[in-house]
């Protein structure tokens, strides 16, 4: 479902003004990993790890988050994609 999530945040991201650029599904390392978007513009580089969860409740502290009370672990592998190829 994930696929559905990272359509959404790219057709958002087209819509940045003209100074920005972002890419999509960029592949890092060789165990088939990727990451959902990289945006570059004035503000700096970003990467973001896109989800999908329609309709489940999502709670959010400090280095926390849970989907539906399922610890998650997003945020750990979202550093982990960010830092690029010297992870993987």
């Amino acid at each position: 479902m994930d696929a559905k999530g990272e359509n959404v945040v790219g057709e958002i991201l087209a819509t940045l003004p003209p100074q920005w650029t972002s890419f999509h599904a960029l592949p890092i390392g060789k165990k088939g990993s990727d990451i959902d978007h990289i945006v570059i513009g004035p503000g700096g580089i970003f990467t973001i790890n896109t989800k999908h969860h329609a309709g489940k409740t999502v709670w959010v502290a400090g280095r926390g988050l849970m989907v539906s009370g399922q610890k998650q672990s997003y945020i750990r592998n979202a550093e982990y994609e960010a830092g690029g190829s010297r992870n993987c």
